[in-house]
């Protein structure tokens, strides 16, 4: 079962995989956390998710799989950058509100800022 779910903190909508769990349960153990990186925004807050997430609706289905995810992007136009690759291809001259800031190696007089997001499986892609 998934839950839609809203974040307050950015204004993400995403859905949360609470397996055959149900509404009062998924509370109690979102209480229990003390991160919440699951979270497909640009922020981390280590405490409890709990008072950050407004909990909607729980319906069938299953997460979207990485792959099928990569592909919708693609169809949006984004072009990712994987973690792997950000650290082969560019350099980090810092960081500004969790955004990379830096140049690809190959034009170094040329700066970029980068913003990520994470796919189903978790991984950070930057775009």
């Amino acid at each position: 079962m998934l839950m839609n779910v809203e974040c307050k903190k950015c204004n993400t909508s995403f859905k949360l995989d609470i397996g055959n769990d149900t509404l009062e349960q998924t509370k109690v153990k979102l209480s229990a956390m003390d991160t919440f990186s699951f979270c497909p925004g640009n922020h981390i807050e280590i405490s409890s998710p709990i008072n950050y997430l407004i909990l909607k609706d729980i319906i069938e289905g299953k997460i979207q799989t990485e792959e099928d995810w990569l592909k919708d992007m693609k169809k949006k136009g984004y072009k990712l950058i994987s973690n792997d690759q950000i650290h082969t291809d560019y350099t980090c001259t810092g960081f500004s509100c969790g955004m990379f800031v830096g140049y690809k190696k190959d034009n170094p007089k040329e700066q970029l800022v980068l913003d990520f997001m994470r796919s189903p499986d978790g991984n950070r892609y930057y775009y």
